[in-house]
Order: C-alpha cells, then structure tokens, then sequence
C-alpha cells in the first residue's frame, strides 16, 4: 500500500469532501433514488426480502460517455456493464474477477485494443465482473460498477487501474482505500466516490458470480463472441474477428 490509499482526518479538503458525502448519505432513500449525472439518468434499485430488509443494490444506467475522440453508449443493467455501439457487428461479453491473475494478464494484453475497436465502433465489449476470489474481487467490482453508472468516461482508464493496482495476491483494498486511490486515478464525481467508498454494489457483483456458476461459467477469464466461446483471442484475433463480422 502506498501513502496514497489512506486519508488522513487533518486534510482540509478531505474533511470536506466527507461532509458533501455525508449530506448526500442522509438524503438518499433506503427504497431506492434516481439521480441525473452530467445529463443522463441513473437508477439506484433495490431487492427486499422479509421484514423489508435491504439485500442488493443493482445499478442501471445509460450514458454516452468520451472515450478518446469517440463518443460511445455504456449501459449497466442485469449482470453486466456494455460499453459500445448499440449496432455493433460482433460483441464480445467478459466474464471476469479483479483479483484474477490470468485476467489481469488478460487485460493487460487485450485492453487497449478492446478501447480502440469499441471508440471505432466496430466492437461492443461486455463486462460480467465475479467475486470468485476474494474481498477485493467485490469492492473492485463494486467501484466499476459505480464509475459507469456515474462517471462513464473514466471507466475503461478505471477498468485497467483495478487490476494494475492488485499486483499479487497479498494486495487487497477495502472500499474506503479504492476510494482514495481512484480519487487519484481520475475519478472526479462526487456520487462516484460515494458509491465507491460504501461498495454500494458489492453484493451485486456476489449475486452476478451466482448466475455466471448457474450457467457452467467456473473459470474466469471466459470470453465469447457473438454468444459463441472462442477462448482468450489475442489482440490480433479480435481484430480478424471484428473485420470478419464487418465484412
């Protein structure tokens, strides 16, 4: 851990940020609220069980968001995050954890063509986020979550700083450190940090690695395109892929 993960309670500025969020903590509605972020809607939903009680945040949105020079739509709903045009000839849909070693390499070795495909509008890219792992696999998931439904711009820079940050397998961030630390990696908005900090979808995140089990996904990273199995493409691959189904 670096210095940058922790707050300290003498920081000025810190100290204010804490009250803004506070505010907004007290005058969020446990049934669930709808916000507009930057021009678009963004819902807050939640699943009760007996007596009323709260089980899971689910975030849903819809956004055009700047990626690069490309203006591209990043929808969150269901189990997964979309990030590309609606139109897209081959979708490629992820299932992946942040505390994955093979998908940390995965990402590392596939991500900047993936951005670079999807801003062409070529691709659309699915992220089902897991918690196979460990603690970090649902705060991590949890902080993505809310930076697209909040903050879409930075999601695809936030997406590769989850898994750069977890280097072995010892490192492990809680939701408050995730939220200092993205605060550095470019991560502005006040309701994203919010969302960060309390791992408002944490258990969403448990409740996607159920149906990703329930559909004989045991291993991560597993990629498909266009609904069919194909393997970890490589980046060269993906574009003959993607030239193919364009053709």
């Amino acid at each position: 851990m670096t210095a940058q993960n922790t707050r300290t309670a003498a920081d000025p500025a810190a100290a204010a940020k804490r009250r803004r969020r506070q505010a907004l903590r007290n005058v969020a509605v446990a049934t669930g609220s709808t916000v507009l972020v930057a021009g678009f809607l963004v819902g807050v939903f939640f699943a009760f069980g007996e007596a009323g009680e709260v089980i899971a945040a689910t975030p849903e949105a819809t956004a055009s968001a700047e990626i690069g020079d490309a203006s591209v739509v990043v929808e969150v709903s269901g189990d997964r995050i979309r990030v590309g045009a609606p139109e897209a000839a081959t979708t490629m849909a992820i299932w992946e954890d942040f505390a994955c070693g093979h998908c940390r390499e995965y990402e590392t070795q596939i991500g900047p063509t993936v951005q670079e495909l999807v801003a062409g509008g070529s691709l659309a890219v699915e992220y089902h986020l897991l918690d196979f792992i460990s603690d970090y696999s649902a705060v991590a998931g949890s902080a993505a979550a809310c930076v697209a439904t909040e903050q879409p711009d930075v999601f695809f820079t936030v997406h590769a700083t989850l898994f750069a940050i977890r280097e072995n397998a010892e490192d492990e961030y809680s939701a408050e450190q995730l939220e200092s630390y993205l605060e550095t990696a470019g991560v502005t908005d006040e309701g994203a940090l919010e969302c960060i900090g309390q791992a408002r979808y944490g258990d969403w995140v448990a409740q996607n690695a159920g149906a990703a089990r329930d559909a004989g996904i045991t291993s991560t990273p597993t990629v498909r395109i266009n609904g069919e199995d194909v393997g970890r493409v490589d980046a060269a691959q993906l574009r003959d892929l993607v030239a193919q189904n364009a053709g």
